[in-house]
């Protein structure tokens, strides 16, 4: 087995080894902050106090969302343009416009 084998043998593995990494902020902290912080209407919410705790710098928690199609930072500039082109006229015949 190689180390890669070893760290994406599962999602609870590749969860520990993310989580391990000593980063200051993964991707899976904007996200947590995006779904639960940015509606969260407590005072003085914490690591202590906050009602998620299982979540909170959880890379495996994140691992298991679904992805976020807005998210084209890796495609090239001419498939980001005719995505978001398709996605602004899905919306729009949606709304009934």
């Amino acid at each position: 087995m190689n180390n890669f084998e070893r760290i994406t043998a599962s999602l609870e593995a590749l969860g520990n080894f993310l989580g391990a990494l000593p980063i200051l902020s993964g991707p899976w902290d904007d996200d947590f902050h995006r779904v639960f912080c940015d509606s969260c209407d407590a005072e003085n919410c914490d690591a202590e106090n906050c009602a998620h705790q299982a979540e909170r710098n959880s890379p495996t928690w994140w691992l298991k969302r679904e992805c976020d199609d807005t998210d084209l930072t890796t495609a090239p500039e001419e498939i980001k343009a005719t995505i978001l082109k398709n996605d602004k006229l899905l919306r729009e015949r949606e709304a009934g416009k």
